[in-house]
């Protein structure tokens, strides 16, 4: 049987990796008495993923975490909740309809809201239209596999980025950005982008605060 969660992972649990957090949800769900159904094979695994993984230091409010079991789930949130670790709060548990698709091959875009240093530019609405005016967006990624960075066309995988408001020190962005497969951009990439474009001095990732707010999937 296939079941959904829905969670959040904010405050401490934003340093958990995505292994981490996977492992932290399979203990936590043995903890309420769940027991996930294993694959077959060498080297069997439970059958549980999590939609989109979600870079290291990001909160989410979003979360979704399938899992298949051989016996209906009986676990209620509350039990779940106390089983899992600080700043991982689940939202609600729905079943799957055994023959769909998977929740990840689903997922098309998600939405980001970020805090970020003020740019140096007068209004910033008016830099993001000119950013996104651009024929192409051309952006540096690290290609880990081949050791080198990579110049990519960011541009058809922005689906929607505005500035939402400055406070004080700080700017807020809003972005929905591409989040299928073959085809994931990550909103720091977005972000080192458009400063680069307004110009500013190098910004550390870690001066970016980036919340997922939303998950969105193919009807």
């Amino acid at each position: 049987m296939r079941t959904l969660i829905t969670f959040m992972k904010t405050g401490r649990a934003a340093c958990m990796s995505h292994l981490d957090l996977q492992r932290a949800m399979l203990r936590g769900l043995r903890s309420a008495g769940v027991r996930p159904v294993y694959s077959a094979g060498f080297n069997p695994h439970p059958k549980l993923s999590l939609a989109l993984p979600l870079s290291l230091g990001f909160e989410s409010l979003c979360e979704y975490l399938e899992v298949t079991t051989a016996s209906p789930f009986s676990a209620s949130i509350e039990e779940l909740n106390r089983a899992l670790p600080d700043g991982v709060v689940v939202a609600g548990v729905g079943m799957v309809a055994e023959r769909s698709a998977s929740v990840a091959s689903l997922v098309r875009y998600a939405e980001y809201d970020i805090v970020a240093p003020n740019p140096p530019c007068g209004s910033i609405a008016e830099q993001i239209d000119s950013y996104l005016a651009q024929e192409r967006i051309v952006a540096e990624k690290e290609n880990r596999k081949k050791a080198r960075t990579d110049e990519i066309d960011i541009k058809p995988m922005i689906k929607g980025f505005v500035s939402e408001r400055r406070v004080g020190e700080r700017a807020r962005y809003a972005c929905t950005l591409s989040a299928h497969a073959g085809a994931v951009l990550n909103p720091l990439l977005l972000m080192r982008s458009f400063y680069g474009f307004c110009g500013a001095p190098a910004v550390n990732d870690d001066e970016f605060i980036v919340t997922r707010t939303k998950i969105i999937l193919a009807k």
